[in-house]
């Protein structure tokens, strides 16, 4: 009933979906276009030419604001969102219009083989965001068929509603799986946006928004992602807020938001996540010279909780940071603050008060025109999935190069979360990957990637001791590899060849297993 009731939902709002093995939510020229975007990133804008001082927050801001305006985004967010206010036209994947109404329609089918071999307790992932049980190894041939619809309306010069839906049939000769219909999402999930913008004075912009966001994330009892063991968390949230942007000078810029999350799981596993969040954010920055700009950031968070035994969280922060120039390809980032959080049961007095002292560095490095680098540190408190407030600890590392056989990037990042309650233990994660590419032909590109992730927990106190979940007490470590190209085989027609390994070890033989997958995919698709 549950699934019929969000096919439902999905029509009347939006989705966006991967056919097996190759996106679907567009045609194949366009997904060629996006990813090669999306590859591309976006970055965080200055004022021009005028400010070339770095333009971030420090990477302990809240993620609030309207993702149509390109102001949300957690770790570093953009400082100056005054100039990067959208405006209100019609997408670029619309084909189709009737009136105000923008809109594409397409389908595809794919067909492909795939052999899988699997051992240990591991559950099988498979292609973007939708997990399968694989019942028998072996060969297989899966096939699926895709509608997406893809919808934008312009309803006044300054609101504007967008809705798409894709709707999936997986179907498997071999039996190695069940057939599925469903709305099958990616990353971004079922999605729906209302928002207005509005011109308050000359140098003064308020965004009015409205975010529906239905998902389905794999993650581990604390709530990280994780792609190959987590459990499946479905859940509905609805996020309204307002965005203030004014630049009194063009030196100087002030930014405002409000906003209130409401989130609804799927699961009665998941029911201590149903609650609501009001957030509140403010800042001020100021350029100095050209490049060197200094500012204060403020934000406060207010989580309540429906059921009776999950305390409600409190959270409150100030900080100064600084973002300049220190030569022509070196740029820094810097802040130091204070953070302090209180959890309250039924909003009857105070349970327990944490403070500590925040920071964050960070130093971008454009070696060349081919080559770059950044190393960053982040010191900041943190609601956690599962109750209660970690203190987290963040070092990270990447390295990208755009020249050479193998242009690719390396990424590497240790964290350690430290649980201010007595109920919770500590752990510490350690993730490194590389990507590469090499050109084989002119129409032929090969993709290699590999990544190492260690899970270290410490010893299990309290609740993590009594729950006995494997990975709040265990410790494991993940392989991960994968190979890919492809080639057009017609204007609508691709052809997809791919193989991965997934291993992960731990003296715990409920999360030990080993996966290893090959196949090939034909994909074709038609937009109209």
């Amino acid at each position: 009933m549950k699934k019929a009731i969000l096919i439902v939902l999905g029509l009347a709002l939006a989705a966006g979906t991967r056919t097996y093995g190759q996106a679907a939510d567009y045609g194949l020229e366009e997904t060629e276009v996006r990813e090669a975007a999306e590859a591309g990133g976006d970055g965080a804008s200055g004022s021009g030419t005028v400010d070339m001082a770095p333009a971030l927050m420090p990477g302990g801001s809240s993620s609030i604001g309207s993702a149509r305006s390109n102001i949300r985004g957690g770790g570093q967010s953009a400082m100056l969102r005054y100039d990067q206010h959208r405006e209100i036209t019609p997408p670029e994947y619309a084909t189709l219009r009737i009136g105000p109404l923008y809109s594409n329609v397409g389908i595809s089918q794919s067909v492909g083989y795939r052999y899988t071999r699997l051992s240990g307790a591991g559950v099988d992932y498979l292609e973007g965001s939708r997990r399968g049980d694989i019942k028998d190894d072996g060969s297989e041939f899966p096939m699926a068929s895709g509608l997406t619809l893809n919808n934008y309306m312009i309803i006044t010069r300054k609101i504007d509603l967008e809705a798409n839906v894709s709707v999936n049939y997986y179907h498997y000769p071999m039996k190695t799986q069940e057939d599925e219909l469903q709305v099958n999402l990616s990353d971004e999930g079922i999605f729906a946006t209302f928002s207005t913008q509005l011109l308050a004075s000359r140098n003064a912009k308020i965004l009015l928004y409205d975010d529906i966001l239905y998902r389905t994330a794999y993650i581990d009892t604390r709530g990280l992602e994780d792609r190959y063991g987590g459990r499946e968390y479905e859940s509905l949230s609805n996020t309204a807020g307002l965005d203030w942007d004014w630049k009194p000078t063009p030196l100087d810029s002030v930014s405002a938001a409000a906003s209130r999350r409401d989130t609804v799981p799927f699961d009665d596993e998941f029911e201590r996540q149903k609650g609501y969040v009001y957030g509140e954010m403010l800042s001020y920055r100021r350029s100095l010279t050209p490049f060197m700009a200094v500012g204060l950031l403020g934000n406060a968070s207010q989580s309540f909780y429906d059921v009776e035994d999950r305390s409600d969280v409190f959270l409150y922060g100030i900080s100064a940071f600084t973002g300049l120039r220190l030569s022509r390809n070196l740029t820094g980032d810097a802040s130091l603050g204070y953070q302090f959080s209180t959890t309250s049961l039924d909003g009857v007095g105070d349970e327990q008060d944490n403070s500590t002292m925040t920071a964050s560095l960070g130093l971008s490095h454009e070696i060349s025109e081919e080559r770059s680098q950044r190393v960053g540190y982040q010191r900041s408190l943190s609601e956690a999935f599962d109750g209660g407030v970690d203190l987290a600890d963040t070092l990270s590392y990447q390295y990208s190069w755009s020249s050479g056989i193998f242009p690719g990037s390396l990424s590497s990042s240790w964290s350690r979360f430290d649980p201010q309650e007595e109920t919770r233990n500590g752990y510490s994660d350690w993730t490194t990957g590389l990507n590469v590419q090499h050109q084989l032909t002119r129409v032929l590109m090969l993709s290699l990637g590999a990544t190492y992730a260690m899970r270290m927990n410490e010893d299990a106190v309290g609740d993590a001791a009594d729950s006995g979940e494997a990975d709040l007490t265990s410790d494991y470590e993940t392989l991960t590899l994968n190979a890919s190209t492809g080639f057009r085989v017609t204007r609508n027609t691709l052809c997809s060849l791919y193989a991965s390994h997934a291993d992960r070890t731990s003296d715990n033989e409920d999360l030990s297993y080993t996966r290893d997958t090959v196949g090939v995919t034909l994909t074709w698709g038609h937009q109209f």
